[in-house]
């Protein structure tokens, strides 16, 4: 079992072919109705809808969080931003390509993307403090694992990668990681979350790892038995089982517990990223029932 822990990305360490645009900035001096929608940039980045007619000045500016106030709602972050804010569902999308450009003052070990659509691959370049390139590679970002006779070669279309973990980077702090995403000719394509940092290995990951899959959709009965369903977002899940050292477990305990309520990166192991075992996501609760050498860790991972 393995955890990245994302770099955060701001506008002084990142640059991109994106722009951010989706609205007007918002402004102090200007009017707007309902349904308006406007932008924060600054730290914040992110997209607000107004509910209120005839809103105007700084005492009813957009909160600057997800939060809502009695004049603006959040609605997300700004195109730029999206495949960064922790959301895999709602992807940063652009005619091909989409480029990205990160100075990172920390050590990267390992990249993972999540809900990609459209792209073809991804080339990677990293440069050293010098400008010297120490890694340069095209990685595929189609999927034929579902193609697994030669009836479904003929009938199935390859697709894009729901993820793509790449782990043991060469990477010193201060120096480049340009990615370039690319499609298909004049087509959009989209990336739902990127991830980078330093890759940090928990324990062995052990048989009874069990991917799955959480559906938040209410699922009822009328009188006669006809069903009712309300549609909503499904989520998937990990509930990793490990063997971890006995004499690191307060280690894990507290490394784990800072990542609470934040977005991190999941695996098993590099090899087996198609097995359904690498998630975006959220720790939940977990135990490690000690042992005197060894001891035996249960946690569940919940995507974003």
């Amino acid at each position: 079992m393995n955890v990245i822990d994302p770099f955060e990305v701001n506008s002084s360490n990142m640059t991109s072919n994106v722009t951010e645009d989706d609205y007007g900035e918002w402004d102090a001096g200007t009017s707007y109705d309902a349904d308006d929608r406007v932008i924060i940039i600054g730290d914040v980045h992110k997209v607000y809808q107004c509910v209120s007619d005839s809103t105007t000045g700084s005492d009813k500016a957009p909160s600057g969080t997800t939060a809502s106030n009695d004049f603006w709602v959040y609605v997300s972050a700004t195109n730029l931003f999206k495949a960064f804010d922790q959301q895999t569902s709602d992807p940063v999308t652009r005619v091909t390509p989409i480029t990205y450009s990160f100075t990172v003052n920390g050590f990267v070990s390992a990249l993972a993307f999540f809900r990609v659509s459209v792209a073809s691959a991804v080339n990677i370049t990293i440069t050293d403090t010098d400008e010297n390139v120490v890694y340069s590679e095209t990685v595929s970002l189609v999927d034929t694992s579902h193609m697994t006779d030669w009836f479904k070669v003929f009938t199935e279309v390859p697709r894009s990668a729901r993820q793509k973990l790449i782990v043991g980077l060469p990477f010193a702090p201060g120096g480049q990681i340009d990615l370039e995403f690319v499609g298909p000719a004049g087509q959009e394509i989209g990336v739902g979350q990127i991830a980078f940092g330093k890759a940090e290995r928990i324990g062995t990951t052990l048989p009874g790892t069990a991917p799955g899959y959480r559906s938040f959709s209410r699922k009822d009965r009328d009188f006669s038995g006809n069903a009712i369903t309300t549609p909503r977002p499904s989520k998937r899940s990990v509930r990793y089982v490990a063997s971890v050292e006995t004499q690191q477990v307060d280690n894990i305990i507290e490394y784990l517990s800072s990542l609470e309520a934040k977005g991190a990166v999941y695996f098993a192991d590099s090899d087996v990223d198609f097995l359904g075992t690498t998630i975006y996501g959220l720790m939940g609760e977990f135990d490690i029932p000690e042992g005197i050498n060894v001891s035996f860790m249960n946690a569940e991972v919940l995507s974003l």
